[in-house]
Protein backbone atom coordinates (compact mmCIF):
# COMPACT_ATOMS: atom_id res chain seq x y z
CA UNK A 1 0.00 0.00 0.00
CA UNK A 2 3.28 2.71 0.95
CA UNK A 3 4.65 1.43 -2.26
CA UNK A 4 0.99 3.02 -4.54
CA UNK A 5 1.18 6.39 -2.22
CA UNK A 6 4.87 6.81 -2.85
CA UNK A 7 4.45 5.98 -6.58
CA UNK A 8 1.55 8.34 -6.95
CA UNK A 9 3.08 11.18 -5.19
CA UNK A 10 6.16 10.43 -6.96
CA UNK A 11 4.20 10.80 -10.20
CA UNK A 12 2.34 13.78 -9.26
CA UNK A 13 5.53 15.54 -9.06
CA UNK A 14 6.54 14.20 -12.19
CA UNK A 15 3.20 15.71 -13.98
CA UNK A 16 3.72 18.66 -12.03
CA UNK A 17 7.30 19.77 -13.95
CA UNK A 18 6.16 18.13 -16.86
CA UNK A 19 3.50 21.15 -16.71
CA UNK A 20 5.87 23.62 -15.83
CA UNK A 21 8.00 22.49 -18.76
CA UNK A 22 5.33 22.84 -21.17
CA UNK A 23 4.77 26.34 -20.28
CA UNK A 24 8.38 27.15 -20.43
CA UNK A 25 8.21 25.67 -23.78
CA UNK A 26 5.30 28.01 -24.66
CA UNK A 27 6.77 30.96 -23.27
CA UNK A 28 9.69 30.54 -25.19
CA UNK A 29 7.46 30.15 -28.63
CA UNK A 30 6.42 33.52 -29.88
CA UNK A 31 3.94 32.24 -32.59
CA UNK A 32 1.87 30.51 -30.17
CA UNK A 33 2.27 33.25 -27.23
CA UNK A 34 0.54 35.53 -29.97
CA UNK A 35 -2.26 33.29 -29.68
CA UNK A 36 -3.27 34.22 -25.76
CA UNK A 37 -4.05 37.98 -24.61
CA UNK A 38 -1.84 40.05 -22.42
CA UNK A 39 -2.73 38.62 -18.68
CA UNK A 40 -2.56 35.16 -19.68
CA UNK A 41 0.90 35.65 -21.66
CA UNK A 42 2.06 37.10 -18.03
CA UNK A 43 0.45 34.50 -16.61
CA UNK A 44 2.12 31.85 -18.45
CA UNK A 45 5.39 33.87 -17.65
CA UNK A 46 4.57 34.03 -14.41
CA UNK A 47 4.75 30.13 -14.22
CA UNK A 48 7.62 29.52 -16.65
CA UNK A 49 9.98 31.94 -14.35
CA UNK A 50 8.55 30.84 -10.96
CA UNK A 51 7.97 32.60 -8.17
CA UNK A 52 9.84 34.75 -6.40
CA UNK A 53 11.18 32.65 -3.90
CA UNK A 54 12.15 30.12 -6.71
CA UNK A 55 15.77 31.03 -6.73
CA UNK A 56 16.57 30.59 -2.96
CA UNK A 57 14.18 27.30 -3.09
CA UNK A 58 16.15 26.23 -5.59
CA UNK A 59 19.13 26.39 -3.99
CA UNK A 60 18.59 24.88 -0.76
CA UNK A 61 16.80 22.02 -2.31
CA UNK A 62 20.69 20.99 -3.61
CA UNK A 63 21.18 20.01 0.32
CA UNK A 64 18.53 17.51 -0.28
CA UNK A 65 19.90 13.97 0.49
CA UNK A 66 16.92 12.46 -1.60
CA UNK A 67 18.29 14.16 -4.70
CA UNK A 68 21.79 12.60 -4.84
CA UNK A 69 23.72 9.92 -3.36
CA UNK A 70 26.85 12.42 -3.20
CA UNK A 71 24.00 14.57 -0.47
CA UNK A 72 23.09 12.07 1.38
CA UNK A 73 26.52 10.42 2.02
CA UNK A 74 27.73 13.70 3.24
CA UNK A 75 24.15 14.34 5.42
CA UNK A 76 25.37 10.86 7.23
CA UNK A 77 28.76 11.82 7.58
CA UNK A 78 28.25 15.11 8.78
CA UNK A 79 25.12 13.52 10.91
CA UNK A 80 28.05 11.34 12.75
CA UNK A 81 30.27 14.58 13.05
CA UNK A 82 28.19 17.42 13.66
CA UNK A 83 24.48 16.14 13.49
CA UNK A 84 23.46 19.78 15.55
CA UNK A 85 24.52 20.99 11.49
CA UNK A 86 24.40 18.51 9.35
CA UNK A 87 20.63 17.01 9.87
CA UNK A 88 18.90 21.05 9.49
CA UNK A 89 20.75 21.52 6.59
CA UNK A 90 19.50 18.19 5.06
CA UNK A 91 16.08 18.66 6.61
CA UNK A 92 15.63 22.23 5.16
CA UNK A 93 16.75 21.04 1.62
CA UNK A 94 14.12 18.24 1.90
CA UNK A 95 11.28 21.08 2.82
CA UNK A 96 12.50 23.62 0.41
CA UNK A 97 12.14 20.46 -2.41
CA UNK A 98 8.88 19.88 -1.48
CA UNK A 99 7.49 23.79 -0.55
CA UNK A 100 9.27 24.46 -4.00
CA UNK A 101 7.47 21.51 -5.80
CA UNK A 102 3.95 22.53 -4.26
CA UNK A 103 4.30 26.45 -5.06
CA UNK A 104 5.17 24.90 -8.81
CA UNK A 105 2.59 22.49 -8.87
CA UNK A 106 0.32 24.94 -7.91
CA UNK A 107 0.71 28.15 -9.88
CA UNK A 108 0.96 25.53 -12.70
CA UNK A 109 -2.46 24.61 -11.84
CA UNK A 110 -4.00 27.83 -11.25
CA UNK A 111 -2.90 28.88 -14.78
CA UNK A 112 -4.20 25.90 -16.42
CA UNK A 113 -7.09 26.41 -14.91
CA UNK A 114 -7.49 30.27 -15.90
CA UNK A 115 -6.75 29.48 -19.52
CA UNK A 116 -9.48 26.43 -19.58
CA UNK A 117 -12.20 28.73 -18.28
CA UNK A 118 -11.02 31.93 -19.87
CA UNK A 119 -10.36 33.57 -16.12
CA UNK A 120 -7.08 34.53 -16.11
CA UNK A 121 -6.59 37.30 -12.95
CA UNK A 122 -4.41 40.01 -13.87
CA UNK A 123 -1.14 39.22 -11.56
CA UNK A 124 -1.26 40.49 -8.08
CA UNK A 125 1.91 43.11 -8.01
CA UNK A 126 5.37 42.70 -5.45
CA UNK A 127 4.46 44.79 -2.97
CA UNK A 128 7.56 43.01 -1.20
CA UNK A 129 10.25 45.57 -2.92
CA UNK A 130 7.63 48.67 -2.49
CA UNK A 131 7.58 47.84 1.57
CA UNK A 132 10.90 46.80 1.96
CA UNK A 133 12.44 50.49 0.34
CA UNK A 134 9.59 52.56 2.09
CA UNK A 135 9.94 51.11 5.39
CA UNK A 136 13.74 51.83 4.95
CA UNK A 137 13.25 55.41 3.42
CA UNK A 138 10.41 56.28 5.88
CA UNK A 139 11.26 55.29 9.28
CA UNK A 140 9.04 55.25 12.11
CA UNK A 141 9.46 58.20 14.21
Amino acid sequence: MSKEIDTEKWLSCLFSELIRRGFINLAANKNKMSLFTQDEQNAIKSVAKGGSLDPFLTFVSKFNPQRSQIMAGGAFAGSITKPEVALPIAAAGYGADKLQSFLRKQAAEQTMSGLLTGTTPPPAPDYFTRGLLSSVMNPPR
